[in-house]
């Protein structure tokens, strides 16, 4: 696999407009989601992503290489807040294990609201 995309787009709200400026990030996550799910189908952890949680929101990390007990995660950029883990950075050598750990949690997170929402309907 190439080199994920960590750096996304972004627009100058002064310039677009709040619609436009909205709507970029919504499509750079879009875009974070889909190389993540592509990395899962290939059962690659190169590709996927962390979130860490960070003041009231989060901060974004890909996967951009394995090195046998850890990984290296690089921050991705153009998606909102711009939040990064003071101790990260934005690049760091992480445990494997916790980098698995949250990718893992969060796809069981997202099966299980799938499923939840759709019992709702």
């Amino acid at each position: 696999m190439p080199t994920p995309t960590t750096s996304f787009p972004t627009l100058d709200i002064r310039k677009v407009g709040i619609d436009a400026w909205s709507q970029a990030f919504k499509d750079n996550f879009a875009a974070l989601q889909l190389q993540d799910q592509k990395a899962k189908e290939e059962g690659k952890l190169v590709g996927r992503y962390v979130e860490e949680g960070v003041a009231d929101g989060a901060a974004y990390y890909v996967v951009v290489a394995e090195m046998g007990p850890t990984v290296r995660i690089r921050r991705a950029s153009g998606l909102g807040d711009e939040y990064s883990v003071s101790y990260w950075g934005d690049e760091a050598l992480i445990e494997r294990l916790y980098a698995v750990s949250k990718i893992e949690w969060r796809d069981t997170y997202t099966t299980w609201a799938k499923k939840v929402n759709s019992e709702k309907k």
